[in-house]
């Protein structure tokens, strides 16, 4: 078991659309937030806008608490949440989400496949012991426990040893599940505490890297053979699996039917174009060069500028997927996407609002 303390002084600040965020700790601690390779991450942000737009965090999910001030947190137009002071709300890092109130935030980043959960605790003079009262799983292998101190002071008692934290200061103990923690906590005012569990050995984290040639024809490919029923046509897509970023990737472009619409745009330009330069007959040869040109150009490059690289990385053969990635590629082979959609749109109308 790893104990650390973290003072305030050593958090590193950035600039945000909307603020400013104190980073104040990171594991592992040689992750990098913005090349998204980490397993978690914690922060405490200023909103200082009115209205603000969230930074998209699609391999992550998130717990983010109010500090000071009120806010109201719209997810893609499907859910929002109106949160004071210590009350908190959970959703995914994918969500286009937008708050409206100027607040200091307390933000809670995981990786997806992992689970956390935050609380505030009020402290008082006399000691006390930590309840462990969350809905974590214990299946899990590794964890981490933090205390973010918001009074003045305060002071944990963990198998016996003293911690001393003063306002802005962060303990972080890291080690498996298994172990055996006895912690108690005294001080003013009132403690962040939060827990983190992960199988860390599952958890694969793909650091980005910049676009390459192999990028270019790794997207010429799936664009290619992205049509329902390619596992029939084409063998190579049945030994593999695309992870759950490059399907995001995937469907920022299908979601919004480009390649459709392009290529009827496309057809349209080029068989009027053919017609008014040349004549009547040049309008199917100039349709027949737009389709080529739109299945071999335009649409690999639509997926290149999307997809998460490097590419290759993200599909992965079947056989050597992890423990967790078996478990999503068989939750995606039981998915009936038709459904879902269906179904998204019954709960968006309201329509089962009375139902359970």
């Amino acid at each position: 078991m790893e104990i650390k303390i973290i003072k305030e002084m050593d958090n590193k600040i950035s600039n945000w659309s909307g603020g400013t965020t104190s980073q104040i700790f990171i594991f592992p601690e040689t992750g990098n937030y913005e090349n998204r390779d980490f397993v978690w991450r914690i922060s405490s942000a200023t909103v200082e806008e009115e209205e603000t737009k969230f930074t998209s965090l699609p391999d992550f999910d998130r717990i983010l608490m109010v500090l000071e001030g009120e806010v109201i947190l719209s997810h893609e137009g499907e859910r929002i949440s109106r949160l004071n002071r210590n009350q908190q709300d959970r959703f995914g890092g994918e969500n286009n989400t937008r708050s409206y109130g100027k607040i200091t935030d307390f933000n809670l980043m995981y990786k997806k496949g992992a689970d956390a959960y935050l609380e505030s605790l009020e402290l008082n003079e006399r000691r006390s012991s930590v309840v462990y009262e969350n809905h974590l799983s214990d299946e899990y292998v590794s964890e981490s426990e933090f205390f973010f101190c918001r009074g003045e002071f305060s002071v944990l008692i963990i198998n016996e040893q003293e911690y001393f934290l003063k306002n802005g200061d962060c303990l972080v103990i890291n080690g498996e599940i298994s172990e055996m923690k006895n912690i108690g906590l005294m001080g003013t005012g009132d403690m962040l505490h939060g827990i983190i569990r992960f199988n860390e050995e599952e958890i694969e984290i793909i650091t980005r890297e910049k676009a390459s040639f192999d990028d270019l024809k790794m997207a010429a490919y799936l664009s290619l053979t992205n049509f329902r029923g390619n596992q029939y046509l084409c063998k190579g897509r049945r030994e593999y699996w695309q992870d759950r970023e490059l399907q995001r990737g995937i469907n920022k472009i299908e979601r919004f039917l480009l390649p459709f619409i392009i290529g009827i745009i496309g057809t349209v330009i080029f068989a009027v174009v053919g017609e008014q330069m040349i004549g009547q007959e040049a309008m199917l040869p100039a349709v027949g060069v737009w389709l080529v040109f739109d299945l071999f150009v335009v649409n690999p490059l639509l997926y290149f500028a999307v997809l998460p690289k490097p590419v290759r990385a993200h599909l992965k053969k079947i056989d050597h997927l992890s423990g967790l990635e078996k478990k999503w590629y068989e939750e995606d082979q039981n998915r009936n996407l038709q459904a879902e959609k269906i179904l998204k749109k019954y709960t968006i109308t309201g329509r089962n609002k009375y139902t359970n």
